[in-house]
């Protein structure tokens, strides 16, 4: 015959399991939080990163009405921007 103590814990029904379940829910709530706050940081860097390229269209539009051929060099004096203009004048393709 069983005691009632081994029959309380039968089958995970001890206060245990209860507080184990509880925490598995607030686990759960926890998790969704985090995602609803990553959405949140995605559409965030998606509004970022179409504002930033509608800056960057309008400075090639700019960098590339001027006349005069234009470069940009880095410390090593590697080309890492120049308009179309000096793309001609140095016979430069398109990379």
């Amino acid at each position: 015959m069983q005691s009632a103590k081994d029959k309380s814990t039968e089958g995970g029904g001890d206060a245990s399991s209860f507080e184990r379940a509880g925490s598995a829910n607030v686990s759960f709530d926890a998790m969704v939080r985090e995602v609803e706050d990553y959405m949140v940081t995605i559409e965030t860097l998606k509004a970022s990163n179409a504002a930033l390229q509608a800056r960057i269209s309008r400075c090639e539009a700019v960098l590339n009405t001027i006349a005069q051929g234009v470069g940009l060099f880095d410390r090593e004096e590697r080309l890492i921007l120049c308009n179309r203009r000096y793309a001609e004048i140095y016979r430069l393709n398109e990379e």
